[in-house]
């Protein structure tokens, strides 16, 4: 049966961290709270942890590996039946959306330490990094904006953050990935 398989790929999913060596492993270097006067959270300051990895090709993969256990707990949430447990996987989700944030200044800031540094200040836009990185964070953002049963407050930071790469990037991709109005679940 679907549902069983999806549950044991969920349960791999959630132990597959565990076999990485440590150097493969995201590192926190900052944590950011919360500022609720803001309406919106501005591109690289969502609340949370801010993460760096080894190069670009790691965090592209663990982001990779994120989206699709996202997308695998879309497919938990919208199976029949499974309203006990879906509040588990929302809720997962949730925390797997956040580790994505996490990577958003490592992928979009020319120089992280900078971004950082200024973060702990005030919140000054983003100095636009490599094109590449953009690119690499382009479908998990997607991925979670096309999610419905995600909090709106997410999906809007992943359509502001897919507008930022198209603007700030010259990513034209991004710019439409943004404006996609439908949900995929």
């Amino acid at each position: 049966m679907i549902e069983n398989e999806c549950v044991k790929l969920e349960r791999d999913f959630a132990r597959w961290h565990e076999d990485r060596a440590s150097e493969f492993r995201p590192t926190t270097i900052l944590s950011l709270s919360h500022d609720p006067p803001e309406r919106r959270i501005t591109v690289g300051y969502w609340p949370g942890s801010i993460d760096t990895y080894f190069d670009p090709y790691v965090a592209g993969v663990w982001n990779i590996f994120r989206t699709a256990r996202i997308l695998l707990l879309a497919l938990l949430v919208a199976m029949p039946g499974r309203t006990n447990k879906s509040a588990r996987y929302i809720e997962t989700a949730n925390h797997i959306v956040g580790d994505i944030f996490a990577s958003i200044p490592y992928h979009l800031a020319e120089n992280l330490p900078v971004f950082v540094e200024r973060a702990t200040r005030h919140k000054e836009a983003i100095d636009p990094g490599r094109t590449l990185c953009g690119l690499l964070l382009m479908h998990p953002l997607y991925a979670i904006l096309r999610c419905s049963f995600l909090p709106d407050e997410s999906r809007e930071y992943a359509r502001d953050c897919l507008r930022w790469i198209s603007d700030e990037m010259g990513i034209g991709q991004a710019g439409l990935m943004a404006n996609v109005s439908q949900y995929l679940i």
